[in-house]
């Protein structure tokens, strides 16, 4: 939901209110043609005269109480005497404790608290308690069971003010007095008052229920409960039979379900739908805090419609009024409306001064669409939009950018560039889903000049997919149209990704309880084509069969395999077949046993296991130089890479192989709730032929065994979390590629993350974050990722964050490097706790750059 600008949370702030007060538990307070009871003390509008004579009490109301005969003449004895209808500013003394309670028919229990008597057994009104007999006590009990200790929605564990009674859907009325008029139908009750019904409460010190227009009066700081709001006001008004009524000077409310609270100089309820309020303020900061509200002259709400209407509205902000509104209409439940948008504002050497005021367009109930000014100060004016819609069973978005004149093209050109984003995803039948993904760039340096993090700005490829596919129950069909746009002009126009037009795929896994085999099948066939070198058509088919052997100790899998692959190619090289094939067959057993034993970590019980395996693999050799490469690479060695059955991705090789790969891990679990507290594993190839087949200019393998490979994952303490892995060449014995982290992550969101990452002849870097608490409120944060190999700084901020729970405040300057291009900004973010934030989204960019950050809401 927003509005003035202002990002404001789906909760339903204001209409809680007006439900809440719709919802007060008097509805059941007397039902029509209810019949109470005749006998002294009871109460029954249709009583005889007599017999009401001798059970009727006359109120003594403030309207008319000069008219009222004295309590010798109204009764005499027996009869209550009220000397004072409004709550005694003393107290004398505390009720008692055990109430008399009377029935006082179907749906309506009421009770008179047991008071004394004077020696002329006429019945004195008792003072009331304590807890509501001073003004002051009730308006600390708003927050009864509320904390305001910590962020977040301040609910503690007691949040009902029911006191521990049980709640039930009769309405249970006590008052330390009461009395009624079957003439007039009224009936009044003072002092403490209390009402229950289910999970609503309501306290006053003086109400008035008249039957005949069905109009409940409350007043005396009257506090009223449901679960999902409470409210303190000076008296209000409710004609139950209409849904309507009024409630003036509403010194407190507190919305339960997001923290908001506030107050209004009164709320008039027209009906189940409208309401009207005046000078009312919200804000979600905690009691005696009021860092930041919004208030309003006026207000309108319709529920039917779903819009409220504000006048003279303004935010303020430590007292300072940052935005105001004369008049705006804005939704109060999840229904959208049109409007205007969170502006951002930020500075950077890209776009100088860079100002987006997004504005929202409500087409639909099913689509919409977002229009995104962009001025910058060094660039221009920038046009762009978005699109969504949302059926049963599909979803997309259309985005597009504009400008028309770029004034600080870095080619001294004012040319006009853009860019074009679609996303389309839906299933439209059983089992099949379908997927539309298309992006577009004017040129290569668009996102560079444009976009907002390095993950944008460092793309190579923008990726154009339509795809549809089927899940079977043992089988999976992928049908794929897919094709690049290249923005990186360091690629050579012959190493750019091929096009599919079209790939299919077909997978298959089917286990035969009979016999206990298992049956695969893997097929492909792809159009590949490419302008600058060889392309056309391929075929792939792998069926196989194993025998799995699965038991809690251990596991065997034999495994037996056929791969056919075949070609029909366009712009072959002179000498070369247009028509090549190959046929292969490939083995492999997969088989490991798991041993465990009781020890203990750091003092506590723990089971530790020993989990050898051995997975042998065979593939003879065939020359495969006559295939081209369309999509192959070889995948670089890992833990899970040791136990592929080819070293290669893609169908243009099939490595060959006689290989048996020795791997070892041990693990330590808790005895008690299974956690795992270290994983270690350590594993290597060794070969027993050369490995001959492979991808163009690359030599032949004749190591006799592959590089060692360590993997390390242990939470070893609390709060710490740390990885490892590291591959180790024994031919050369040195280190070819090892990656470490280290994190400490603890309950106050101190967090501070190192890393290193190193792989010969690629990179050698070193990356470490933190978010570190330095005061209430305040925090530091920070990155740093340097190349040791090119010898600068890859990526680098530094802020700080301040945090009062119902507001935030992130400033952030960075620099960052891509393609040897330097962007430098600043960005800062004034977040609203419940309401919204002006700015850049400072937050995300902490997020993606310190692992473990977490906002807090």
């Amino acid at each position: 939901m927003r509005a003035m600008g202002i990002t404001v949370s789906k909760k339903k702030i204001l209409t809680i209110i007006v439900q809440g007060l719709l919802a007060l538990p008097w509805g059941a307070a007397v039902a029509q043609g209810a019949s109470w009871d005749c006998a002294p003390g009871g109460m029954d509008w249709n009583c005889s005269d007599d017999k009401a004579n001798e059970a009727v009490t006359y109120p003594l109301l403030a309207e008319n109480a000069a008219a009222l005969p004295s309590p010798e003449k109204a009764g005499g004895a027996g009869h209550p005497r009220w000397t004072d209808l409004n709550p005694s500013p003393k107290v004398t003394n505390e009720v008692a404790a055990n109430a008399d309670r009377d029935s006082y028919g179907t749906g309506l229990a009421a009770s008179k608290k047991a008071v004394p008597q004077d020696n002329n057994n006429q019945i004195k009104r008792d003072s009331v308690s304590v807890r509501s007999q001073a003004q002051g006590d009730r308006y600390h009990r708003l927050d009864e069971g509320l904390s305001w200790q910590s962020c977040g929605v301040p609910i503690g564990g007691q949040t009902s003010l029911l006191g521990g009674k049980t709640a039930n859907r009769d309405l249970d009325i006590s008052s330390d007095a009461v009395s009624w008029q079957r003439n007039d139908q009224i009936a009044l009750f003072t002092g403490d008052v209390e009402v229950h019904q289910e999970d609503q409460h309501l306290e006053s010190d003086w109400l008035r229920y008249t039957r005949s227009d069905g109009k409940v009066s409350v007043k005396g700081n009257f506090l009223y409960q449901s679960p999902s709001l409470r409210l303190l006001a000076d008296e209000g008004e409710f004609y139950l039979n209409e849904k309507r009524g009024s409630t003036t000077g509403v010194k407190g409310y507190r919305i339960l379900e997001n923290g908001g609270r506030g107050t209004a100089d009164k709320v008039v309820v027209l009906d189940s739908n409208h309401s009207h309020h005046e000078n009312i303020t919200y804000t979600t900061c905690r009691p005696g805090n009021s860092d930041w509200y919004i208030s309003a002259d006026e207000l309108e709400i319709n529920n039917e419609s779903g819009w409220g209407e504000a006048k003279d509205a303004t935010l303020r902000f430590l007292g300072t009024p940052i935005l105001y509104a004369p008049y705006f209409k804005f939704p109060v439940d999840d229904r959208r409306m049109s409007g205007f948008l969170t502006p951002s504002v930020a500075s950077s050497n890209k776009t100088g001064i860079d100002v987006t005021a997004p504005y929202y367009l409500n087409l639909a109930p099913n689509y919409d669409a977002t229009l995104y000014p962009r001025i910058m100060s060094d660039r221009g004016l920038m046009l762009g939009g978005e699109f969504r819609f949302l059926t049963d069973d599909s979803a997309g978005l259309l985005g597009a950018e504009i400008l028309p004149d770029d004034a600080g093209n870095s080619t001294g050109t004012r040319d006009t560039r853009g860019s074009l984003a679609l996303r389309y995803t839906s299933n439209p039948a059983p089992r099949w889903s379908t997927r539309l993904y298309a992006d577009y760039a004017s040129d290569d340096t668009y996102l560079t000049d444009f976009g907002s993090n390095l993950g944008v700005t460092s793309a190579v490829n923008l990726e154009r997919t339509a795809e549809a596919s089927y899940s079977g129950d043992f089988w999976s069909f992928v049908g794929r149209f897919q094709d690049y746009q290249t923005i990186d002009n360091s690629i050579a126009a012959v190493d750019k990704p091929y096009s599919r037009l079209p790939q299919l795929l077909l997978n298959m896994e089917k286990p035969d309880p009979s016999t206990g085999l298992t049956y695969h099948f893997l097929g492909e066939y792809t159009h590949f084509y490419h302008e600058n070198a060889v392309f056309g058509q391929r075929l792939d088919l792998m069926p196989g069969v194993s025998y799995p052997i699965l038991r809690p100790w251990g596991h065997m899998i034999p495994k037996i395999s056929g791969r056919y692959t075949a070609y029909a190619l366009k712009d072959q090289a002179a000498g070369m077949s247009d028509n090549p094939d190959r046929a292969l067959p490939v083995f492999s057993l997969d088989s490991g046993l798991v041993f465990e034993r009781s020890t203990d970590w750091l003092g506590q019980a723990a089971v530790q296991t020993l989990e050898p395996r051995l997975f042998y693999l065979f593939t003879p050799e065939e020359n495969q130089d006559g295939l081209p490469v369309f999509d192959t690479t070889e995948y670089g060695l890992s833990f899970d890479s040791l136990f592929r059955e080819n070293r290669f991705s893609g169908a243009d090789r099939q490595a060959d192989a006689n290989q048996l790969t020795a791997a070892l891990t041990s693990r330590f679990f808790s005895e008690s709730t299974g956690r795992e507290w270290l994983s270690l594993s350590l594993g290597e190839v060794f070969y027993f032929e050369d490995r001959n087949v492979q991808l163009p200019g690359a030599p032949a393998v004749q190591d006799g065994a592959s590089s060692m490979v360590a993997e390390l994952s242990s939470n070893f303490a609390p709060d710490w979390y740390t990885s490892v892995y590291y591959q180790w060449n024994p031919h050369v014995d040195d280190t070819e590629k090892t990656a470490a982290m280290l994190r400490y992550k603890d309950e106050e969101m101190r967090v501070v993350n190192l890393a290193y990452r190193y792989e010969v002849a690629l990179q050698d870097q070193v990356d470490a974050s933190f978010h570190w608490p330095v005061s209430a409120g305040w925090s530091l944060v920070g990155r740093w990722n340097y190349s040791m190999r090119d010898e600068k700084t890859l990526d680098r901020f530094g802020g700080f964050e301040y945090n009062s729970c119902c507001w935030a405040f992130r400033f952030v300057g960075r620099h960052f490097v891509n393609n040897d291009q330097t962007t430098t900004g600043v960005f800062a973010q004034l977040e609203l706790t419940g309401l919204g934030a002006i700015g850049q989204s400072v937050d995300k960019l902490i997020e993606e750059g310190v692992l473990g950050y977490e906002v807090r809401r």
